[in-house]
């Protein structure tokens, strides 16, 4: 035995002498939950941790053990664990209602206040995730534009509907040609068939020229191009200086809807007020939530007027609200007052 398989080995004893409950629960909820848990990336051998509680920033697994978080639910618990103004705010208002169904003036007194930190959000709306922010937003740039193909980034993540599928995690595996001949070829999630190729191309991070060579090779035919200006799942990796700038002007030329993609970038304010670049549309997730459920979708106030009951070409979107998430992100957001600019959003950051 080598030094370190033996290292290794006492890890492991360790491991499972001092988690013997959530040993249990792994296997009871084995049982039930395909590898006993419902998030794919918090599994791992010889069994995770399942957690009981968590306290602003430090959770609790079930043998009683704290541990300080430093994931903080991939960074949408900005506030922590069971702060006490968003339960106070939730608990508010579960007493008057969880879901409506129809308008009240939750909706709007979030809205105002979102679009009153992102310039760009001129009209907004409401659904369940950043998964359906993406697609509500990537539909609503087809519906605008009446093309059809959407190009994003090779190892951009933008929730789990196929479009956002292609090329998510650079996996490698089985690769599949691109609708241009000279592009890459491309990965597939399980499941996501072959015919999403036809409206979906990838490009390589960073890259303005491949990006303007997609938009010449197929003019008249992009929809959209939605970029997350720091990669998530794709590294952490951050656009460099001008690539979101140009990316801007290649596609207001082309008449191509530009999204920003912001669901984890927004923990720090949103990252196209520091940048300076407007985006035609942005998506948000469970951070404007303050850590619940929720996704937001919105932008120039032309596009999203398509979700207007009185329009033409109105897309079924059927999504009311979750009144205890916008109560609850509503009192956030004037918790941490009106500024808006750039350097008080970096300094609160870095504070953070």
């Amino acid at each position: 035995m080598t030094p370190s398989r033996d290292v290794a080995e006492q890890i492991i004893e360790r491991y499972h002498t001092s988690s013997p409950a959530s040993a249990r629960a792994f296997k009871a909820a084995a049982a039930s939950l395909p590898g006993g848990d419902t998030r794919t990336m918090t599994t791992y051998a010889p069994y995770p941790l399942y957690f009981s509680r968590g306290e602003r920033a430090r959770v609790q697994d079930l043998d009683g053990r704290w541990y300080h978080d430093m994931v903080a639910n991939y960074g949408a618990l900005t506030h922590g664990h069971d702060h006490p103004a968003l339960t106070r705010a939730v608990n508010d208002q579960i007493r008057l209602g969880t879901a409506l169904g129809g308008p009240s003036t939750l909706q709007y007194r979030h809205a105002e206040l979102l679009c009153g930190r992102v310039p760009a959000l001129e009209r907004l709306r409401y659904c369940n995730s950043g998964t359906e922010a993406t697609m509500w937003a990537l539909r609503a740039a087809r519906t605008y534009t009446g093309r059809d193909v959407i190009v994003k980034v090779a190892g951009g993540y933008h929730g789990t509907h196929d479009w956002g599928h292609v090329s998510a995690f650079l996996a490698g595996g089985e690769t599949h040609p691109q609708l241009l001949p000279g592009l890459a070829a491309v990965d597939l999630a399980p499941g996501v068939p072959e015919t999403v190729l036809q409206s979906v191309v990838t490009v390589p991070f960073n890259d303005a020229g491949a990006v303007a060579d997609v938009l010449s090779g197929l003019r008249g035919r992009v929809a959209a191009m939605i970029v997350e200006p720091v990669m998530g799942v794709g590294g952490g990796i951050p656009a460099r200086p001008g690539y979101l700038e140009e990316v801007r002007r290649l596609t207001a030329e082309e008449g191509v809807v530009l999204i920003f993609d912001e669901c984890a970038t927004f923990r720090l304010g949103a990252w196209q007020v520091r940048h300076g670049v407007r985006p035609d549309l942005s998506t948000f997730s469970k951070i404007v939530g303050g850590g619940l459920p929720v996704g937001v979708f919105g932008g120039n106030a032309d596009i999203m007027s398509i979700f207007d009951p009185a329009g033409a070409r109105q897309p079924r979107h059927l999504l009311g609200e979750s009144a205890p998430v916008l109560h609850a992100a509503s009192s956030l957001l004037r918790r941490k007052g009106s500024r808006t600019g750039p350097d008080d959003n970096r300094g609160r950051a870095i504070l953070t």
